[in-house]
């Protein structure tokens, strides 16, 4: 959703449905992967969207959390992404035309990223904040990610800002 372009979710991708290989069993579509992806839609586990104590339910709206952050941060919808080295083989980073930086960790561990870095791809400003969580992000000598965390960094007050030029 951040990385620009138009997002691709598949059928059930927005209540975390698992891939379906029962495709295989049919000879006429066993050989066409593309049906991995297309399983019989599961209108129960629809139902638990509502439901944030379930998996579909918070999948499901952190989702559309997310689609409504992009909806309003200009810099997520179009332009420029600028995909950098992290200094972490783990950490995958870019920019969003100058003000927005994304880095997601794809390890189990934690995973530092060194403030030098980011320095050298992104102003980085006095107060910045996680678009995707809303929670402020202090930002010392380095910024440590969680196990498979990721954050839409941007200036404090700037997606507001964007917000209200918006309305």
């Amino acid at each position: 959703l951040s990385i620009g372009g138009i997002p691709l979710l598949y059928l059930g991708d927005e209540l975390g449905t698992v891939n379906d290989y029962r495709f295989r069993q049919n000879p006429a579509i066993a050989d066409d992967s593309r049906w991995v992806h297309r399983p019989v839609f599961d209108w129960e586990r629809a139902e638990d969207r509502a439901n944030p104590r379930t998996l579909a339910g918070r999948i499901f709206q952190t989702r559309t959390h997310l689609i409504g952050v992009r909806k309003r941060c200009p810099a997520l919808a179009n332009g420029r992404t600028e995909c950098f080295d992290s200094g972490n083989p783990h950490v995958f980073a870019y920019g969003r035309q100058g003000t927005v930086l994304v880095l997601a960790n794809f390890s189990e561990h934690p995973q530092p990223v060194a403030r030098a870095v980011l320095e050298h791809h992104w102003p980085i400003p006095a107060r910045a904040v996680d678009l995707a969580s809303g929670r402020p992000q202090p930002i010392g000598e380095r910024l440590e990610l969680e196990a498979y965390q990721f954050v839409w960094l941007a200036e404090a007050g700037a997606g507001e800002r964007a917000s209200a030029a918006n309305a």
